[in-house]
This record gives structure tokens, C-alpha cells and sequence, in this order.
């Protein structure tokens, strides 16, 4: 592992060496009004590690890795001296800014992509767990303390609309017009998806998919979810198995296939590109990867044995990335696999990595 700690030098106008005597005296000062020049992006491509941090007390951060593996770790600390926030969940790239989502503190923050500059933020949700962008210069940003669906304006993130949603409204995914919104079940159990029309504001209808519906992925003009399926911790035998749904834009399920039970209540759904297929962890809190190909749907198998806790797919430059959070108390590793699955890398990044948004 490499650590880069960089910092911004600041400028000013050089003194004139000799001030000619037909010039004024003001002439030769220097002129503290000229502008200084815009920071310099510390952070030009890479990707972004959101980390939990721990769960009572203290605070997330946010690790940068780059092209070649070199980090810098609380780099929002690093740029602005205070820091993010508690249970950082998720992080969003609307633009040139990254919205950064922390749960327990109940507040989203929006920093500039390449220097990490704080630019705003709001305390408006009380249980924030994931942000949307919206084609008209709005987020949506789902909260768990209210079981609602809140459409902000970006600009200053004041509150446009609010929508009822399910039990725990988690990810998101957009297709044309329509935010579909999957209710988690938070703390609970839910089986539903909100569909809402996205420039009308307006609940478009709430379909039964399946139990938990958790991650979500648009592949052309079709919708994915995958759904843990229900774990009851006091009694395993009223668990429900997973599965995988395919739904059209309206929301109608097109086809569905079951995830036995004998290999988890699975997570973390994503599309890995290069190989069109499906990819997940068996097990939503921590497991192996999994996938299943399009062009064969209904069977699974296993890509790589372990127990990472995060996972995601960075469609720049086609690697499957993973985090593994180890004892949930020491430094997590971000961990990047070719297309091939054959380790490219693995780095230290902060305590639980469970989030990643890539530049």
C-alpha cells in the first residue's frame, strides 16, 4: 500500500522588481484583488471508497484509491478538517459532485469530485441510506426513520417533494421517467417496489416482487432485482429463499428465478458488463460472489470463495471490486478483480468499506 498525503500550495501575485518612477506608489504594491486560481484536483480518476466507520460512536470516512493502487485515506477529513459524519452508508456522483450518505447522523453532504471540498449539506432525513439523480436538477434520497422517498433539489438541497414508500426504502434505479424504489423491509420485512413518476411526481403504482428486495440494476430496457428473501434469526425454519426478478418498465415481473436457501439470503446485486452476467454475494452481510449468466438465467454458481461485505462493478475499467471488512474493527481492504476474476490488487483502506463510486 502506498499513502499520498498531498496539499494545496496557494499563490500571489509576484512584487514588481523595480517600480519606475513615473508609476504611483499604488502601482508597485501588490494587488491583493486578483483572483486565486481554482484548487487543483487532487483526485482525477480512481475510485472513491465510502467506509462505515463504527457503528456507536466516531465517524465514516472516505478513501481514495487510484489507477495504480496508491490511496489516500480520510481524504474528506484531509480537504476540510472536520469530518464526515456517523454510519457513512452510500455515496452518489451527480455530475462533477459526489453526494455522501451518513445514516446514523442523518445527513448527506455534497463535496466537489476533485478536491473533496465541502459545498453544502442538509440534515433534512432522519435515517438517510441512499441517493438517486433525477434528469431535472433533483436527487431522491431515501430515508429510513420515515419510510419515505425525499426529492431534493440539488442546487441547495432544499426539499422539492416527499413520497410514502415501504419499510426501509432502499436502492434505487432509474429507467425514462420512472424511479423505482425498493423497500428493504429495514428492521422489519417488506416485498415490495415503488414505482414513481419521476417529472410528474407521482406514485405510479407498489408491486409485490419478493421477500427483502435489497439491489437493484438496469440493463437496457429491463429492470433486475435481487431479494435476500426473509431470515428470521429466532426461528430459521420461517426463512424464505431469494430471488431474482426481471421486470419490464411498467414493473410487471417478466420472469423470476429462486435462490435455494442452501446458498444464502443473497446481496449486493450488480452487472458485470464484459462477461453479461449477473453477480451478488450469496450472503447480503457478508459471503462469496455469485453470479448468473443472461444467456443461461436460473443458474447460479460460485466465482470466488470468501466473505467480502461490499461489492460492485467499475464499468471504466471492467473490474469487479469488493470490500472486505475482516473483523469490523481494524482497516478493511478494497480488492479489484480482472474479468477473468484473477486478483489485480488489494488495498487498506478504513474500517468497513461498504461503498464504491468510480472516475
Amino acid at each position: 500500500m502506498k499513502s499520498i498525503h498531498s496539499k494545496s500550495a496557494k499563490w500571489k501575485a509576484a512584487w514588481v522588481p523595480i517600480c519606475l518612477a513615473a508609476l504611483s506608489v499604488v502601482a508597485c504594491e501588490e494587488n491583493d484583488n486578483d483572483p486565486l486560481p481554482a484548487p487543483t484536483d487532487l483526485y482525477v480518476s480512481g475510485t472513491f471508497v465510502v467506509n462505515e466507520g463504527p457503528f456507536t460512536s466516531g465517524s465514516g470516512s472516505l478513501s481514495h484509491v487510484d489507477e495504480n493502487g496508491q490511496v489516500v485515506n480520510e481524504a474528506f477529513f484531509l480537504a476540510n478538517g472536520f469530518p464526515l459524519g456517523s454510519v457513512l452508508q452510500s455515496a452518489e456522483l451527480v455530475g462533477d459532485e459526489l453526494y455522501i450518505v451518513a445514516n446514523l447522523s442523518g445527513r448527506i453532504d455534497v463535496v466537489q469530485k476533485g478536491t473533496l471540498n465541502a459545498l453544502r449539506s442538509t440534515q433534512l432525513l432522519g435515517s438517510p441510506r441512499y441517493v438517486q439523480e433525477l434528469s431535472d436538477g433533483r436527487v431522491a434520497a431515501t430515508d429510513w426513520a420515515t419510510d419515505k422517498v425525499y426529492v431534493l433539489n440539488a442546487s441547495d438541497l432544499s426539499l422539492s417533494q416527499s413520497f410514502d414508500a415501504g419499510e426501509g426504502p432502499e436502492r434505487m434505479a432509474v429507467l425514462g421517467d420512472r424511479l423505482f424504489v425498493l423497500n428493504s423491509g429495514g428492521f422489519g420485512r417488506d416485498s415490495t417496489v415503488h414505482i414513481i413518476h419521476s417529472v410528474s411526481d407521482s406514485v405510479m403504482g407498489q408491486m409485490v416482487i419478493g421477500d427483502q428486495p435489497n439491489s437493484i440494476q438496469v440493463i437496457q430496457s429491463r429492470i433486475w432485482v435481487l431479494c435476500s428473501g426473509y431470515a428470521d434469526w429466532s426461528d430459521p425454519s420461517n426463512d424464505t429463499q431469494g430471488k431474482l426478478i426481471e421486470l419490464d418498465a411498467d414493473g410487471q415481473i417478466l420472469s423470476e428465478y429462486p435462490i435455494d436457501l442452501a446458498i444464502g439470503h443473497p446481496g449486493e446485486l450488480i452487472h458485470d458488463l464484459q462477461n453479461n452476467r449477473l453477480v451478488f454475494l450469496n450472503n447480503a452481510y457478508g459471503g462469496s460472489i455469485m453470479a448468473m449468466d443472461l444467456s443461461a438465467p436460473g443458474s447460479f454458481y460460485e466465482l470466488r470463495k470468501g466473505s467480502y461485505y461490499s461489492l460492485d462493478h467499475d464499468p471504466i475499467r471492467g473490474h469487479i471490486v469488493a470490500g472486505n471488512a475482516l473483523s469490523f474493527d481494524v482497516p478493511g481492504y478494497m480488492i479489484r478483480f480482472g474479468s477473468d476474476m484473477s486478483l489485480v490488487d488489494s488495498v487498506e483502506v478504513g474500517l468497513i468499506p461498504t461503498d464504491f463510486v468510480f472516475h
